[in-house]
């Protein structure tokens, strides 16, 4: 009697183990960004959004991955606001806050054309891929 009160608990708290994005801090243009969500069934489909919109085309969409986290170097041009998308293999979506892209010392990586180079990883494994602009 215990199990099916604890197991039906479980079940009233769907958002418990929700999957989530972490929003970065401190996003700078053609520097190192490590992107992080939990939770949620792999494998993951990670974008990046214009603005707070979520209904917009991504601005960038990076491979299908089953990691946890992935470090993307920023190269979209600086004062431009993101929200960062996560989707998991059951449909479920995650959405970070908005940030705004800050201007660094470099800016020969931004371009529109070019593909993007994200390491993926977990505490485990890693691999790296190639996403390519949209």
């Amino acid at each position: 009697m215990k199990f099916f009160a604890i197991s039906t608990a479980l079940c009233l708290l769907p958002g418990l183990h929700a999957l989530t994005i972490n929003t970065p801090s401190g996003v700078t243009e053609c520097e190192p960004q490590l992107l992080e969500w939990s939770n949620g069934t792999a494998p993951y489909y990670i974008a990046i959004l214009p603005g707070s919109t979520t209904d917009e085309d991504p601005l960038k969409s990076f491979d299908t991955t089953s990691a946890t986290s992935l470090t993307w170097t920023v190269d979209i041009i600086s004062g431009t606001s993101i929200t960062l998308r996560a989707k998991d293999s059951t449909g479920t979506i995650a959405y970070s806050d908005a940030v705004t892209i800050q201007s660094g010392s470099d800016s020969s990586c931004v371009s529109s054309s070019t593909g993007v180079s994200a390491s993926y990883g977990t505490t485990d494994s890693s691999s790296t891929a190639t996403a390519y602009v949209q």
